[in-house]
């Protein structure tokens, strides 16, 4: 936007701003200052941590199951277009 577009309390408001804020986030800036010296604090450490099981399916290698790779699920269709799938 060119300046000579602006109305006269446009360019004022705008010459305001401009000195308003014309040492924001540099070293004269005392509230900038204030947190730039704080630091990035040090991240919690949770000691001992221990996650869960991230499925919670509860198998835990044992028996129990019916499920068989082998025992997959065969398409019969009556135009024929599946096939019988296996290993």
């Amino acid at each position: 936007m060119a300046r000579e577009s602006l109305t006269q309390e446009q360019l004022d408001f705008l010459d305001n701003c401009q000195v308003k804020f014309a040492n924001r986030y540099t070293d004269e800036d005392p509230d900038y200052q204030k947190v730039f010296d704080t630091g990035i604090p040090t991240p919690p450490i949770v000691s001992p941590w221990y996650s869960r099981n991230r499925f919670n399916d509860r198998r835990g290698g044992q028996g129990g199951s019916n499920y068989n790779r082998n025992n997959r699920r065969e398409y019969n269709s009556s135009d024929n277009n599946y096939k019988r799938y296996r290993n």
